[in-house]
Parts: structure tokens; C-alpha cells; sequence
């Protein structure tokens, strides 16, 4: 067993990440390691997820012709757009 320890306290607004990090336990999975990769993603930088989102759905409407310049906003209100409406409902469904 690691010597190294820490322990976490959970606000209630955390409570679905407290269960499901119980359910994880229940299941036998190793919480520790979920935990240390999460933070080592963010700590490398590697979870910047909204952006991988933004490039795959870029390069999907490419790929299939689409056309990406609209003549009703300027490039700029197209970034404002996305970050909004399509990131908050990225979260939803994620």
C-alpha cells in the first residue's frame, strides 16, 4: 500500500461525484489511480476536451463539404457562438 496520503472532503453540490466515486469502489476499481490520471491530464495540459470537440466537429463538417463561412457573422461572432450555445450544450450531454 502507498505511504503517501491525503484525504478529500466533499461540499454537497460534489455529492454525484462522491457517489460515483463510491460506485467506482464498489465495482473494486482503483480510485487512486482514476484520480492521479485526471490530474496529471490537467497538469500536462491534456484535458483541454472543449477544444479536441471543437476540432472534430470542424474536420467532420469538412470532410462532408459543409460550409463553414457564413456571411451573417464575422469569424469572431462564430467563436463567441460556439463557446456560448455549443460548449453548454456539450456540457449537457456530457
Amino acid at each position: 500500500m502507498a505511504k503517501r496520503k491525503i484525504s478529500i472532503s466533499f461540499k454537497e453540490k460534489y455529492e454525484d461525484v462522491y457517489l460515483y466515486l463510491i460506485e467506482m469502489k464498489k465495482r473494486k476499481e482503483n480510485i487512486s489511480e482514476y484520480i492521479c490520471r485526471l490530474i496529471k491530464a490537467d497538469m500536462e495540459g491534456s484535458s483541454n476536451w472543449q477544444e479536441e470537440v471543437r476540432k472534430i466537429v470542424i474536420d467532420t463538417l469538412q470532410s462532408n463539404k459543409f460550409p463553414l463561412n457564413n456571411p451573417h457573422y464575422s469569424s469572431h461572432q462564430i467563436d463567441n457562438r460556439l463557446s456560448d450555445e455549443d460548449i453548454e450544450l456539450i456540457n449537457n450531454l456530457f
